[in-house]
């Protein structure tokens, strides 16, 4: 297998906006979700993918399509984007690397396989290992700092209204974490912007690092060579 890790600095980074994008860009066919559930207290102070379930497991592999398509969930943005193979492994931290290993036994021995999730890291290593960053911020959360040695590549999340000072501040913060890791600027919703160098530059060194890909959706309109 081969591993295309999405991480991300902070909980609303755009780990799912970057991850969904791949997929779809690279037609990329297998993806995980990952979600480590933080003990009952929800930082969030609301309902979310990371509080524990009634059920006493220590780890949960869903692979129904029909819990994965259901709205609202990660899941279902990977299998609108292209993906024919998608889990999603709920677990307790002290249970990760069991939970990871029966997650990874749902796909083919020659998958390419997007991961969303910081805790992956923790557990294995990628092919290649991309943390997404939204433009401005302040701390890495935990998670983010337990991996930062193993990323390969920042990508920040670009949306419309950001500015050049702010893009500019945020690369700063990223050269000072880790000096030589290469910087994308991405906006997803678009990719076109500055001629699509950004997305060239991204989907280039993905596909660099795990190799030919069988099929390419061309929804973006565009095409890497030596697929």
């Amino acid at each position: 297998m081969k591993f295309i890790s999405v991480s991300g600095t902070g909980s609303d980074a755009g780990k799912t906006t970057i991850a969904t994008f791949l997929i779809k860009a690279l037609g990329v066919t297998s993806a995980l979700k990952i979600t480590v559930h933080h003990g009952g207290f929800c930082p969030k102070e609301t309902i979310c993918d990371g509080c524990s379930t009634a059920e006493d497991v220590p780890f949960k592999v869903t692979t129904d399509p029909a819990l994965l398509g259901e709205g609202g969930k990660d899941t279902a943005r990977f299998l609108k984007a292209g993906a024919s193979k998608v889990v999603w492994l709920q677990s307790y931290p002290e249970s990760l690397k069991e939970g990871i290993d029966s997650a990874l036994s749902h796909f083919e021995k020659e998958a390419k396989v997007v991961v969303e999730g910081n805790s992956f890291l923790n557990v294995r290593d990628a092919d290649i290992a991309i943390m997404v960053v939204p433009p401005g911020f302040k701390r890495l959360k935990p998670s983010a700092k337990e991996i930062l040695s193993k990323i390969d590549l920042f990508v920040i999340n670009k949306h419309h209204g950001h500015g050049e000072a702010l893009l500019k501040d945020t690369r700063s913060q990223l050269i000072s974490l880790r000096p030589r890791v290469p910087i994308v600027v991405l906006d997803p919703k678009n990719p076109f912007a500055s001629g699509g160098l950004a997305q060239e530059d991204l989907l280039k060194r993905v596909q660099e690092a795990i190799g030919p890909i069988q099929r390419l959706i061309t929804d973006y309109k565009f095409v890497i060579c030596n697929l």
